[in-house]
């Protein structure tokens, strides 16, 4: 009889025991932040930096704290992608999007950077293809460019990894957990949908936007590295981002893009060359040219326009010899980094084509 009713006893601890860690599980997977996290863009996510990122009311959990959304979207119908690849979450001010790069609708995104002078994409380096912008009042975001080199334009071509946050832009480690959100996430997407690829190391640093502080052109070592036609010049390091901007003096804007960033370049039209009809060309507005590139980057668009504000036309006042020169130099050297095929550029006496 005793022996009954020590197993009767045993059976009731193992049962108290299961519900109690069935409720703990429970628990857990329900409100626990990093089981919440770890969830969201269908498990993506690097938990660590999310959370860290997302304020320090997120470790506490439940909906007060922590406020997490998962959501998925249809890319371009010339892309049949990777099955669930399509998907954005946001967990508080974080908010993330992962997408085919041959189908992207709006690579930029929120990004205010391209339509102004004041602030300059910063490239990530340490072997991703991507940069930073750190705007004044608009928090961080990052974009990451990942090539899957088995994977045709029909399925993509790569991965884009979008990630905006509203934190402080000068903080060095805000800067840094926010590149490692896009990038860790760009990786665990490639291994979730096989996607072969060669992704970056871990970052621990981005350049703050005081290195694209005015210098004399002399001295320009990065993206604007050969330019004679203005005495100074704003540029970033020269890596291999997807977006690269050099500013001559205060009137003139080199460009370069590539894969779904020349998609929306700021041409007003619908060509198959970054919306231009032709692979290079002059307009009032801007003068053109492109390279043949591989994988996700596609193609590269290079472009010398007039900054934001300015009245000059290249119809009235046209590019001078060092201004061509300087387009030729910027192009030739980006084209390189991304091991593209040589530009093809405007002739420096051509006429502009009517329009902008």
């Amino acid at each position: 009889m005793n022996s009954i009713k020590i197993r009767r006893s045993h059976i009731w601890v193992v049962v108290a025991l299961a519900v109690l860690f069935g409720g703990g599980y429970a628990w857990y997977w329900n409100f626990a932040p990093s089981a919440r996290v770890g969830r969201a863009c269908d498990g993506m996510l690097p938990v660590d930096d999310t959370l860290a990122m997302s304020g320090k009311h997120a470790r506490l959990g439940g909906q007060a704290g922590l406020k997490v959304s998962t959501w998925h979207y249809d890319p371009s119908s010339d892309v049949s992608e990777r099955t669930g690849l399509s998907v954005a979450c946001q967990v508080n001010g974080v908010e993330v999007h992962v997408e085919p790069s041959a189908g992207s609708f709006s690579p930029f995104g929120s990004y205010t950077f391209q339509q102004g002078n004041d602030v300059l994409p910063v490239p990530l380096g340490d072997g991703w293809s991507g940069f930073l912008v750190a705007g004044h009042e608009d928090g961080l975001g990052v974009s990451v460019l990942l090539n899957c080199t088995n994977w045709e334009p029909s399925r993509g071509s790569g991965i884009l990894v979008t990630a905006d946050a509203d934190n402080d832009s000068d903080s060095a480690s805000a800067r840094a957990r926010i590149a490692r959100i896009a990038t860790l996430t760009a990786k665990k997407a490639a291994e979730k949908t096989d996607c072969d690829a060669e992704p970056g190391s871990r970052i621990s640093r981005v350049d703050p936007q005081s290195t694209t502080a005015r210098k004399s052109a002399d001295r320009a070592t990065g993206t604007c590295a050969g330019t004679r036609s203005r005495s100074s010049v704003r540029e970033t390091a020269a890596r291999s981002a997807p977006v690269e901007y050099c500013l001559l003096g205060d009137e003139l804007r080199l460009w370069a893009s590539y894969g779904p960033f020349t998609n929306s370049a700021e041409t007003r039209y619908d060509g198959p060359y970054g919306g231009y009809d032709k692979p290079s060309g002059l307009r009032p507005g801007t003068a053109w040219g492109t390279a043949t590139c591989a994988g996700a980057q596609g193609m590269g668009l290079y472009t010398v326009a007039p900054v934001e504000g300015s009245d000059r036309r290249f119809d009235s006042r046209p590019l001078t010899t060092r201004e061509w020169q300087d387009l030729r130099q910027f192009a030739q050297r980006s084209a390189a980094r991304h091991h593209c095929s040589s530009p093809v550029l405007p002739r420096a006496t051509a006429v502009p084509a009517s329009g902008t």
